[in-house]
C-alpha cells in the first residue's frame, strides 16, 4: 500500500461558485490571491470554470453569496454596499463566531 498526494482546487468558496456556474449561474468570484506557484494555474481554473473575477461585481450582481472565512470589515462593507444597491445577499454563518446582530436588520438570506 502506498499514500498518493494530490492537490486540487478548492476551498468552501471556490467549490460555490464553480458550483453555481456549472448550474448555469453567471459567477463572478470576489477572492483574494497570493502570489506563489500556483497563481497563475489557479486564476486559469476559474475562468474554466466560467468565473469571471474581473468584472465590476456589485454592479453586476443579482445575488451576493458570502461566507464568514473574511474579516469581519469585509463582511460589513459587502452587507452594507449590498443593502444600498438593494442586492439580496445569501451569508454563510461559518465558520461559526460572534459577529454584529444588527448586521442581520439588513435584506439577506442567511444559511
Amino acid at each position: 500500500m502506498y499514500a498518493v498526494f494530490m492537490q486540487t482546487y478548492g476551498g468552501k468558496g471556490a467549490n460555490q461558485a464553480v458550483a453555481a456556474s456549472r448550474a448555469g449561474g453567471q459567477v463572478i468570484f470576489v477572492n483574494s490571491v497570493g502570489e506563489d506557484v500556483h497563481t497563475s494555474e489557479m486564476l486559469e481554473n476559474f475562468v474554466a470554470e466560467g468565473n469571471d473575477h474581473s468584472k465590476q461585481a456589485f454592479e453586476e450582481a443579482a445575488i451576493i453569496l458570502m461566507q464568514y472565512e473574511i474579516p469581519a470589515e469585509t463582511v460589513k462593507r459587502v452587507l452594507v454596499t449590498a443593502d444600498e444597491m438593494n442586492i439580496p445577499v445569501m451569508w454563510n454563518f461559518a465558520p461559526a463566531r460572534e459577529f454584529d446582530r444588527t448586521y442581520l436588520k439588513s435584506r439577506h438570506f442567511s444559511c
